[in-house]
């Protein structure tokens, strides 16, 4: 297949959208090729700070497009004679065919006229040039702009157009730039002149003799090889930061490593600061030693190769001195004044428009944390929890955190050690926000846990009672990721709590009035919760029949659904789970809509449903037994052997029998075996073919 080669060349563009560009450039340029019929493969895409490229493989022309249009009914189109009317006659000239060529066919409603046209396929390289500037303006970013007199929105102003196919140009233009066959280099490091290009091969050449790399992969090969040289040198390993990494990667065409020194002095300092203010602001990479402790060295990533090492370096040292004193002058303030110190003020800080200051959503806080330690019987930590509660924003008062806000929740921890609290307590603090995404690791301990949990309560209650529910794409206040959060910490903590019970007690805590009702919004919070326990879930690889099966069953604890959950998948792959499914298929088909019967044993009749009884019987003690104790793997293994007389029950019985009391009775012994059986799991919502 002939090759397309697209360069977008644009102003140096943020590393943060360089991270989602290409994988987007690649999933809209395949959409656009399918719905203007472009045959292709071998879609790639790469990025650097200044550039977006694609390649594929398409065929030379579209694929030839036949449709079948219907015209009007025959009886309409012929007279009794056969002759074509004006109406058949219209049919067949607004297709440019003759009469002659127009056929019958058959449909639901009688004979009618049909066309059938036939689009012949245009060239690839007119429907390029026609689709590449679409494909090019529905790319996202997180800030777009203007320039010039150009009304063409985009993330940064473009300034070069390279498109050929099959080595010749396609002509067209996006945002007043012609497309040629011309690239240019890195920045610095080339001549500056236009490169010519004749296929994606020379293209990469010409690209790495004029120093840009031009995959991320060989970036971040490169930073990292050169990483783990330096840190090496310097007598210890790199601090594992694989984000900084890649946004790093995505920063520069020609990455070089250089090392600086931090003065001994800031390393007295919590190394939280000192990794804050090197990462956050200045991007810097660090090093540790043997037994983790911060060595006093640093690690930039250049977009240029360091003619002169040296005077880059003290630049560099020079800029994080200043701002290190700072964070020390901050430390060593901010521990004048102790964490109880500051609650008063948190008055004067406004939480957010209509839900009043921070000392207002700490009251709520402790109501809902009372509440959560009543339910779960534990009210002996009412006392620390509160305690914590009161200091927790404490911390947004600080100088540190005012210039770091990346640290909050981390500096309250900091402080409330340096203030003498016991090493559960300024844990608690330090993990307060903790976990920021799925994959971060929840609070350390109960304390931590409850605390994080409880501001999480009250942050989504506080959305919906202002009306920020999430909805499709739109989640300004980021509810999803909290919500994700609060479904962890209480998995892995077993915290086996009732979030309706919790959200209803939440939102009478509230003064203002909510555009929902309040049973409007308990039901979008309870599936919120649903929605990111299956997420979770589904990230661990189990199937969404296997989540319907539990959540049609477990309407209250999550603790419970998760352990039930681990059980049932355990099985998925045993033929006796897959018998016990079909089975229960067939259960749920009979006994759905139906009353609730009272079962009788001197009923039983036939052999099929004595067995089946019999069977249920010395089983249902040791599976009840088995659910109450939360053993569910045990009580698993026992409830499958029942499928094969299930099965039997049916290929013998006759349920629904002419006889009412019978048929009554032998949906009962059915009802009974569901009811305890959904103690586990709706199995009959588990995919199994009949």
């Amino acid at each position: 297949m002939p090759e397309l080669l697209f360069e977008l060349g644009c102003e140096e563009i943020p590393a943060d959208d360089l991270l989602v560009l290409p994988e987007e450039l690649k999933k809209r340029a395949a959409q656009a090729f399918e719905i203007n019929r472009l045959v292709f493969t071998e879609i790639e895409t790469h990025a650097t700070p200044r550039r977006l490229v694609l390649r594929a493989q398409i065929e030379r022309k579209q694929i030839e497009l036949r449709e079948e249009k219907v015209g009007p009914p025959l009886k309409v189109a012929v007279d009794l004679n056969g002759t074509p009317t004006a109406a058949g006659l219209g049919f067949a000239k607004n297709f440019g065919l003759s009469f002659q060529k127009l056929k019958t066919i058959q449909t639901p409603r009688g004979e009618y006229l049909a066309a059938q046209i036939v689009v012949k396929g245009r060239p690839a390289s007119k429907v390029l040039a026609e689709i590449l500037p679409g494909i090019v303006s529905q790319l996202p970013f997180k800030k777009f702009m203007r320039w010039g007199s150009e009304q063409f929105l985009f993330g940064r102003p473009i300034r070069n157009l390279l498109i050929l196919f099959d080595g010749k140009i396609v002509r067209t233009s996006i945002a007043g730039v012609s497309s040629g066959r011309t690239t240019f280099g890195h920045r610095f490091l080339s001549n500056r002149k236009k490169i010519p290009v004749d296929s994606y091969e020379t293209y990469r050449k010409q690209l790495h003799e004029n120093s840009v790399v031009l995959t991320l992969e060989d970036r971040i090969e490169t930073i990292r090889r050169e990483l783990d040289e330096q840190t090496s040198a310097a007598g210890g390993t790199l601090k594992e930061d694989p984000q900084l990494l890649h946004i790093m990667s995505n920063e520069v065409e020609f990455p070089e490593v250089l090392t600086g020194t931090v003065s001994p002095e800031f390393l007295l300092l919590p190394h939280e600061i000192l990794i804050n203010a090197m990462r956050k602001h200045q991007k810097y990479f660090c090093a540790v030693d043997a037994e983790n402790r911060l060595l006093p060295v640093f690690f930039t990533v250049l977009n240029t190769r360091a003619i002169k090492p040296e005077l880059i370096r003290t630049g560099h040292e020079r800029v994080l001195k200043a701002r290190l004193r700072d964070a020390e002058f901050f430390w060593n303030e901010d521990r004048k004044t102790t964490l109880q110190a500051r609650r008063n003020a948190l008055r004067r800080l406004t939480y957010r428009e209509k839900l009043g200051d921070y000392s207002q959503k700490i009251e709520r806080m402790i109501a809902i944390s009372h509440q959560i330690l009543l339910f779960l019987n534990r009210m002996e930590l009412e006392e620390p929890l509160s305690t914590l509660i009161q200091d927790c924003k404490t911390d947004l008062l600080t100088l540190m955190v005012g210039e770091f806000p990346e640290l909050q929740g981390i500096m309250a921890g900091l402080y409330a050690r340096q203030d003498g609290y016991p090493e559960e307590q300024w844990q608690a603090l330090y993990d307060q926000y903790q976990p920021v995404s799925a994959e971060d690791p929840t609070p350390r301990n109960l304390l931590g846990a409850l605390l994080s949990l409880t501001d999480r309560i009250e942050i989504l209650t506080s959305g919906y009672i202002m009306n920020q529910a999430p909805t499709g794409s739109r989640d300004p206040y980021a509810l999803r990721r909290i919500a994700t959060g609060a479904m962890k910490i209480v998995l892995e903590h077993k915290i086996d709590l009732d979030f309706r019970q919790m959200f209803e007690h939440a939102l009478t805590l509230y003064s203002i009035k909510a555009k929902l009702s309040a049973e409007e919004m308990l039901q979008g919070l309870g599936e919120l919760m649903e929605a990111r326990f299956r997420f979770l879930m589904e990230q661990k690889g189990i199937a969404q029949d296997f989540l319907n099966a539990i959540l049609n069953a477990e309407k209250r604890s999550f603790v419970d659904a998760f352990a039930k959950t681990n059980a049932l998948w355990a099985k998925h792959n045993s033929e006796d789970l897959k018998t016990l499914a079909r089975g229960f298929k067939r259960i749920n088909n009979i006994i759905s809509d139906q009353p609730e019967y009272s079962f009788r044993e001197e009923a039983l009749q036939e052999d099929g449903e004595v067995r089946l009884y019999r069977a249920f019987n010395d089983l249902e003690f040791r599976v009840s037994q088995n659910i109450q104790q939360k053993d569910y793997m045990d009580a698993l293994d026992i409830m499958v052997t029942l499928g094969p007389e299930i099965d039997n029950f049916f290929d013998e019985v006759m349920v629904m029998t002419e006889d009412p009391d019978l048929r009554n009775n032998r949906i009962a012994l059915l009802q009974r075996i569901s009811n305890l059986y959904r103690r586990i799991a709706d199995f009959s919502a588990l995919q199994i073919e009949l």
